[in-house]
């Protein structure tokens, strides 16, 4: 059986150039209007995969940092980045271990990765988040919809970790935080932003 690793690994062998021409979703959107209104000027966003929100919030004049497991994802961001002539710091390696060490930041991505990963990596990711965060710094959080089924036997990402957490299991993994707000977004995406509760 594969790993997490392996199954993301295969997914981003072959990434659509298509889509650096999408269009950011409206969950992009927010997350750069709430993060602006919290005086947000470095983020580091955790599993970025192959670099969309990383790029877009590197367009609107944040300062980005980003970490994936996934070498092939890492490798397509990097390149975009270049070809946009973007300063993102990348790294490859788990959202729970510490990287880019001694830098702190004002705001967290954690969009649709927290629950492709184990429940005890969840937490352990958003203990770290809470450290790596200023004093006054926010998380921004973006979940699957309630209704989300788990993968199918013919998707590519079969066999890879998934849970469906409630509303309540998400404010209670984020206990040292102080929940801002929560909003249902496109297609039934669920948003949150915490905030470090001192």
């Amino acid at each position: 059986m594969k790993s997490d690793e392996q199954i993301w690994e295969d997914l981003f062998k072959t990434i659509p150039d298509g889509w650096k021409e999408a269009e950011p979703s409206l969950s992009m959107h927010n997350c750069y209007s709430l993060l602006s209104s919290h005086n947000t000027r470095n983020v580091l966003d955790m599993g970025c995969g192959p670099g969309l929100w990383s790029v877009f919030l590197a367009t609107k004049g944040f300062s980005v940092y980003s970490v994936d497991f996934s070498e092939n994802a890492i490798a397509f961001a990097r390149k975009w980045a270049n070809e946009l002539s973007l300063r993102i710091k990348y790294e490859v390696g788990s959202v729970e271990q510490d990287h880019f060490s001694g830098t702190r930041f004002d705001g967290i991505i954690c969009a649709k990765i927290l629950e492709n990963i184990s429940e005890d990596k969840c937490k352990k990711t958003i203990k770290l988040a809470y450290q790596k965060l200023n004093s006054s710094g926010v998380v921004y959080a973006l979940f699957n919809p309630l209704n989300y089924d788990n993968p199918s036997d013919d998707s590519p990402l079969s066999g890879s970790t998934f849970h469906k957490y409630s509303d309540e299991k998400i404010e209670d993994l984020f206990d040292n935080f102080k929940l801002l707000s929560k909003n249902v977004v496109e297609f039934e995406f669920r948003e949150f932003l915490f905030k470090k509760d001192n």
